[in-house]
């Protein structure tokens, strides 16, 4: 590997150091404190810098990340993992056509609403997004039908009279 491979490995690590820090809501102060470093070394990292890969491991499970994925990026992407991370995002665009089909299939209302909830998360809690893991389904109370009921029941509220 290069110098400037190298270094653009660790612009890139430290440009997702930066994304994952700011998506979990941390300061350069908070995540330093997690894992023991001084602000400057998160500074210097954020803006390119190496570090040691225990750092790397450190700062990935500090950010409740794929320690793998942070080591790829600081150390050089892998043939392995460039395939792993092909496959993933052919899965990925599975999915997202399953989701369009789907919200095709919600009422006008229904897809207002979700779209509504979207913006909201997507402006004011980025956060959220990036650890929801599969998707969630909100509706109102007033949308529930018996059968919903019967599949949520838990047995400890009493049935409706």
């Amino acid at each position: 590997m290069t110098k400037i491979e190298a270094a653009e490995n660790w612009d890139r690590f430290g440009q997702w150091v930066a994304s994952q820090r700011q998506a979990a809501n941390l300061t350069q102060d908070q995540l330093a404190e997690r894992i023991g470093l001084d602000k400057q070394q998160i500074y210097r990292i954020e803006k390119g810098g190496s570090t040691k890969r225990a750092t790397v491991v450190k700062i990935a499970e500090a950010l409740n990340a794929d320690t793998e994925y942070a080591i790829s990026l600081a150390f050089g992407v892998t043939g392995k993992k460039s395939a792993m991370e092909t496959e993933d995002k052919q899965g990925q665009a599975i999915r997202a056509a399953e989701l369009i089909k789907d919200f095709l299939t919600l009422t006008p209302a229904q897809q207002a609403r979700a779209i509504a909830v979207i913006k909201i998360l997507v402006s004011d809690r980025p956060e959220l997004l990036q650890i929801m893991q599969a998707p969630i389904e909100i509706i109102e109370a007033g949308d529930l039908t018996a059968s919903d009921a019967k599949e949520t029941d838990t047995g400890d509220t009493p049935p409706k009279t």
